[in-house]
């Protein structure tokens, strides 16, 4: 069974891409991970955050809901908020490889992204920044490398 060994939650995605390589087509989700927080008592918050990139490996089939709403309202697509990744314990085999189902839930706890992939790795820049909020600037993001 796939595990999940991170925590997803309140991730804001940045941008979404295919990689195609010669034998495979991944897909990547470039997105603000919350290392740490809040980091004091009171407002405004700390939050310690780096970017990060979830990329899933031998992508079969993918579906996108962009049709999300909260409440009444709807929300920008342009970036959502991950509440979590969940992982099917079903193993789905096709063409004789081993393949789940990954879901991931955005912020009106609607399953907004349903993936078929063979696994799912998780790569964190090494260097971080404390901000006042769960999410980083595009300048920001470009301090860190």
């Amino acid at each position: 069974m796939m595990k999940n060994e991170y925590e997803f939650h309140d991730c804001m995605i940045h941008s979404m891409k295919y990689v195609v390589e010669e034998w495979e087509i991944n897909f990547l989700l470039d997105i603000d991970y919350i290392l740490e927080g809040p980091m004091n008592d009171e407002a405004p918050f700390s939050f310690r955050l780096t970017k990060g990139s979830i990329i899933f490996h031998n992508v079969i089939d993918i579906v996108i809901d962009i049709n999300s709403k909260i409440g009444e309202h709807h929300y920008n697509i342009s970036n959502p908020i991950i509440l979590k990744i969940e992982v099917s314990e079903n193993i789905i085999i096709k063409n004789n490889l081993n393949y789940y189902e990954w879901n991931i839930y955005t912020i009106d706890n609607k399953k907004t992204f349903s993936i078929l992939a063979s696994n799912m790795k998780f790569y964190l820049c090494q260097n971080s920044i404390i901000v006042t909020r769960q999410h980083l600037y595009t300048e920001e993001r470009s301090l860190l490398n």
